[in-house]
Parts: structure tokens; sequence; C-alpha cells
């Protein structure tokens, strides 16, 4: 997003700052600075701003109660607002971004891999288990939320130098949403894409690239490495010792890349391929901030939840989420991930997202029974896997 300036009388500053406190849950200031006012003194504050529009891609938002109406005419990147209009307008500009709480929610709208629920439904059980914060963990974790649609996965996973083979892996599952890849993929790429039990025969040096939207553990796409080397009667062909095999994932955590990073150099070790390297552009540390998981990395949306306690947002989401599923309160190895993908939920995703049905204890000692903001399911009520899909020595049957 273009960084905006404002120019604001002192007075109406703290509300301003209030609004974008709340719509934001906390993020404001990477987007949104204010410009230094010389107390009332007008003449100084227009030539200032005039010198400093003039040196600046920002754009500029100034209240006309404390800027001449020659700066803005002086500089494009200046506009004047009376009143309110001016909170109206950055409210608007980090709405159309998808800076706001509120736009992420819009953004949930038409996945094709869940359906959005009562939003509002939602929203309102986190105050009855907190009065005070609940409401804000609502936001926060709205805020946060990343929709990764199907047309910018595939740019992500394509990029990078050419290879002689693409394969992408659909598994047992029979409804498995890397299935959903497959035509935005395809349109990407030269030769054909393969699926990775039917591969043709390899040719000697020939180099294979594997497509996977993200390794959040590492395990699943250690394990499918492990598959797709090791010959099988289930599979047409497997990239062998004379083969290069690269991996691309859309999103990994450094968990993850460590984990893939010894697995390469394990299976390159014991001669399984000539070769094993693997890319991915979004690098994601669930060890960031507080080191309590992705949600909870952001400091300054732990302090928009509560100011005082900075371990309060990941408290209370592990205290619902363990009356969920105590075993995966935060999402698969407690990652607490916000991305989601339009076509699928990664297991990754905080379950109070997309896990209803719990009982859950309310502030006054009552239960009431959790609501998803997410439904899929394909994620709840998963079809029996297909277990002639895989041999029987395979990690993935």
């Amino acid at each position: 997003m273009k960084q905006l300036v404002l120019v604001a009388a002192p007075a109406s500053r703290n509300s301003i700052e209030a609004l974008l406190h709340e719509q934001t849950a906390g993020r404001w200031p990477r987007w949104v600075t204010f410009f230094p006012l010389h107390g009332s003194n007008k003449a100084v504050n227009d030539a200032e701003l005039n010198e400093f529009a003039q040196n600046t891609d920002a754009d500029i938002l100034a209240s006309s109660s404390v800027i001449s109406g020659w700066v803005a005419q002086n500089n494009s990147n200046v506009r004047r607002f009376k009143g309110d209009e001016l909170k109206g307008e950055v409210v608007r500009l980090l709405e159309q971004d998808g800076e706001t709480w509120s736009s992420k929610l819009k953004a949930l709208q038409g996945l094709s891999g869940a359906k959005l629920l009562n939003a509002q439904e939602w929203r309102a059980q986190f105050a009855k288990v907190d009065p005070d914060i609940g409401p804000r963990v609502a936001k926060a974790l709205i805020a946060q939320l990343r929709v990764v649609r199907l047309s910018e996965l595939a740019e992500l996973l394509v990029a990078g130098g050419a290879y002689d083979y693409n394969v992408y892996f659909l598994g047992n599952d029979p409804h498995s949403g890397d299935s959903a890849l497959v035509t935005p993929l395809a349109a990407h790429l030269s030769p054909k894409l393969f699926e990775a039990s039917k591969l043709p025969a390899l040719p000697q040096g020939a180099a294979v690239r594997l497509f996977s939207d993200g390794g959040w553990s590492g395990g699943e796409t250690a394990n499918r490495i492990k598959c797709i080397t090791t010959p099988c009667p289930n599979k047409t062909c497997h990239v062998g010792p004379s083969h290069t095999l690269h991996v691309s994932l859309g999103f990994i955590t450094k968990k993850a890349e460590a984990f893939i990073t010894h697995i390469a150099k394990e299976t390159c070790t014991a001669g399984k391929v000539a070769d094993l390297t693997f890319s991915c552009s979004n690098v994601l540390d669930p060890g960031a901030g507080p080191g309590l998981g992705l949600a909870f990395a952001d400091n300054d949306v732990n302090r928009f939840v509560d100011p005082r306690n900075p371990k309060a947002f990941h408290d209370f989401c592990k205290k619902v989420g363990d009356s969920i599923d105590v075993n995966r309160s935060l999402g698969t190895h407690g990652i607490a991930s916000t991305v989601l993908f339009e076509h699928s939920l990664p297991k990754a995703l905080l379950p109070l997202l997309m896990f209803g049905g719990a009982q859950v204890t309310a502030a006054d000692g009552s239960q009431f029974l959790w609501k998803a903001l997410l439904d899929s399911q394909h994620v709840q009520n998963p079809a029996a896997n297909n277990p002639n899909h895989h041999c029987a020595a395979c990690r993935l049957k």
C-alpha cells in the first residue's frame, strides 16, 4: 500500500488515531503517519508542507482547517478535506487496499474451498468468552487473514527456471485441494503437467519440478519427496539417481524450511536423486515476536488486544482452541496460521476459524456451542481416503 501522510489539527488527531487503531487492529502506523504541525501558524505549516510534498511520493490528506488551498493546488499529491471527511477518506483508502479488518472479511466471500458463515454471530462469541478483550481478539484475527487466490498461488509456484517435467501431487484424498491447482498451473506451463503417480519414463538427467501449496511443519512435503523418489507398482515412473528434483512451494514456515533442508540432504546422500532443491518466496516465522505462533507474531496486534498483557491474544485463542481440539488447539504444531487458500483450508489454520460444535465456557461459567467462521465439509467431514492409491510401504498411505 502507498504511504499516507495525514495533516490534522492536534485536537482531532487522537480521535483519528483511535479510529485507525480499531479499523486495522493496531497496524495503522506501517501505512499512515502524521505530518508535524507548528502550532496554529498556518503560514509556516503551509510552507513546510509545500516543501515536503514536493519531495515525497506519499499521498497527503490534509484538513482544510490547518492547510491553505494553494498548497493542494501546487501539489498533485495533496488533497484537502473538511471536518470528518478526512477520517472517512483515510479509512476508505485502507479498506480499498484490504488493510482493515472489515475488508479482510469481505475477501472471505466467494471462496471455492470453504463457505463464509455468519460473521456477526462468530464475532459475538468472543464477547461471551471475555467481554473486555474478546471483541478485539475477533478483529485481530480477521485483520491478519490472508486469502491466497489460485491465480496468485500459481504465479508463485511457477516462478523460477525451466524444468523438463512439472508434477503435482493428488494423493489418496478423493477431494484433495491440490486438484484445484491443476488448471491454473497448466495455464502457465510448457511442457505438460503430470500427476505424480503418472509420470512418463524419464530420460537420464531429467529435471523434475514438484509443486506444493504450502509447507507448514514440513512432514507432508517430506513424505511426498520420499514417495516420488521411491519405485512402486502404483507409479508409472519415479524420480531416480540420474534425475534432479526441485520442490516449489507457495508458503513455508521456518520449521518446515529447516526440516526439508535436512530431507534434501538426506535424500541426496542416499543417492536417490542427483540433486534436490526447493524454493519458496513466502517464508513465515511462527517464532517471530513472542514466539507463540504466526497469529501472535505481530506485537502491534498483541498490544491492540491488550496493551497490558502481550500474551492475552494467544491465551484467549489457546483457551477456546483447547475446547475445540486439545491436541491441535492452535493448528498443526501450534503454528497458528492465518493464511488460507481460495481452494482449501490448511490444517495449520487456527481451529476456532474453521471448526464448530465444541462446548466453550463463557465468562459467566455457562457453556455454549462454538460456531465456525468458515465451513468446509471436506475439512470437517472428509471423505474416506482411497486405500489403493499408495503402496503399502508409503508414508502417505
